[in-house]
């Protein structure tokens, strides 16, 4: 066998590292892509333009309206946001409500009740925390996905309840009024 040129070996180590740059760019590259599309919607962080404050102790927009809630409570929170992209498709868009305040209840009888309610009002329990100083319930019914945190405030030693809603659905569903 003869011995290629110095020439021959340079051109064949520059062509063979192309080839291997190449490769490796499309395996990162698809690598990527792959992983984007199976984990499917993204959570986009709630722009603070989008917030819109409730004042008077209401509720927000789009918290279940029939939700328990005690009468005359301190309201810590209570907000909404204008829809916002929920996957980046833009198919869909999400609407995120928060309302927190201060029970008079204690948390185990909080925990009992809103569990109860969650039961008997068809949301499907999606998870629970049930320890000394903190509960916390997640469900879904329809296009709510509803979490309510139950705890006691370090400060204060105040049994504190929030409700935090994100309600997904369709854009061409959307009314285009919301979406200002």
């Amino acid at each position: 066998m003869t011995d290629l040129s110095p020439k021959i070996k340079s051109s064949v180590f520059w062509l063979a590292s192309a080839l291997t740059a190449i490769v490796l760019v499309l395996i990162v590259f698809f690598g990527i892509y792959y992983n984007n599309k199976k984990t499917g919607p993204i959570l986009v962080p709630t722009p603070t333009s989008n917030i819109i404050n409730v004042e008077g102790g209401e509720l927000p927009e789009n918290l279940p309206k029939d939700i328990v809630l005690e009468k005359d409570v301190r309201v810590l929170q209570s907000y909404y946001t204008k829809p916002f992209p929920y996957n980046k498709e833009l198919t869909l868009y999400q609407i995120q409500s928060s309302f927190s305040f201060v029970s008079k209840k204690g948390l185990d009888e909080n925990f009992t009740s809103y569990n109860e309610y969650l039961k008997d009002n068809g949301w499907q329990i999606t998870g629970s925390i049930d320890k000394k100083d903190i509960k916390r319930l997640t469900a879904i019914r329809g296009p709510d996905r509803l979490s309510v945190s139950i705890n006691i405030s370090p400060l204060s030693k105040e049994t504190t309840v929030g409700l935090f809603n994100i309600r997904v659905g369709l854009y061409s569903e959307l009314n285009k009024a919301q979406v200002k």
